[in-house]
């Protein structure tokens, strides 16, 4: 694995000539894009592994004009690596589509927190803006990271576990028979102290599922102190990210929670892999199998 820090920083519209001199001094500027060497003026950006010595010199000199850079540390595995997970998170590098809560989407709160809405269902169908779609064969709602999936993935997607598949539609039409929405059911128990990467804001004080961030200052490591040994082939996190005090509707009459994390078997990753679906980013998950399950956690108390 390697870790890699990206530093975006913007000295002014006037000020392409010292952006290189800086650069330059940092023996940098044959790292930067060729595609910002005629336009530093509008930002420069950079990334590379965080242990370049370069890196602390640069940021020393642009603390030295009152500048503060966008840094964010990313983690890539090598393929190996990613194949020797037994389970991974299961990201969607995409925009998102707006949906469910943005639209005023009807929830069954019998085993949500009544304080955040953390564990909050929606009643199908879901509602989702599936004419930003386009060509992808997965996509996830922006807010509340509900998954949707062609009709040709869901089907790929038969024999595993964990889901099912649900109607999705548009606000104002009927439900849409060339996607679904891939409803997970289970939660994982609670990331382990050890993990890395992630932040808790304002957490709830009823549940403690919701307010929980990607840090973008440290490597992503999710860790599992126990792990159940039945897990399905998807699962939700524990943990739900996002402003769970967020008002999406104003006919929203209860939070949500924000969005819980997903966690797939190696099975459904290389599943999804053979069917040729795009646009997805696999974080290694480090875990100790046990043979007991713990159960799902009901926070409708």
């Amino acid at each position: 694995m390697q870790d890699y820090l990206y530093v975006s920083f913007f000295l002014g519209h006037e000020r392409g000539d010292e952006a290189r001199r800086l650069l330059a001094d940092s023996n940098l500027l044959t790292d930067v894009a060729l595609d910002q060497l005629g336009s530093m003026h509008t930002g420069v950006r950079l990334r590379l592994p965080a242990e370049d010595p370069r890196l602390e010199p640069l940021l020393e000199r642009l603390r030295e004009r009152g500048v503060k850079p966008l840094t964010r540390v990313d983690r890539v595995h090598t393929k190996s690596e990613l194949d020797a997970a037994d389970w991974l998170v299961l990201r969607i590098a995409t925009a998102g589509l707006y949906g469910g809560v943005d639209y005023g989407q009807v929830y069954d709160f019998g085993h949500a927190c009544r304080t955040c809405g953390a564990g909050a269902v929606p009643v199908a169908p879901l509602l989702a803006e599936l004419g930003a779609m386009g060509q992808k064969d997965i996509d996830h709602l922006v807010y509340e990271a509900r998954l949707i999936v062609t009709a040709r993935v869901a089907t790929g997607l038969t024999g595993l576990t964990g889901f099912e598949i649900q109607p999705v539609k548009t606000r104002r039409r009927p439900p849409d028979a060339r996607f679904g929405w891939l409803k997970v059911a289970g939660y994982l128990p609670k990331l382990d102290s050890s993990t890395t990467g992630y932040s808790a804001i304002d957490v709830c004080p009823t549940c403690g599922r919701s307010g929980h961030y990607r840090d973008l200052h440290a490597p992503e490591a999710p860790v599992y102190a126990s792990f159940p040994s039945d897990a399905c082939d998807f699962n939700h996190t524990f943990e739900y990210f996002g402003d769970w005090r967020q008002i999406c509707h104003p006919s929203q009459a209860r939070l949500v929670g924000g969005g819980a994390g997903i966690v797939v078997s190696q099975r459904a990753r290389k599943t999804l892999e053979a069917l040729g679906v795009r646009r997805l980013v696999w974080v290694a998950v480090a875990c100790r199998p046990t043979s007991a399950s713990p159960d799902a956690p009901d926070v409708g108390a």
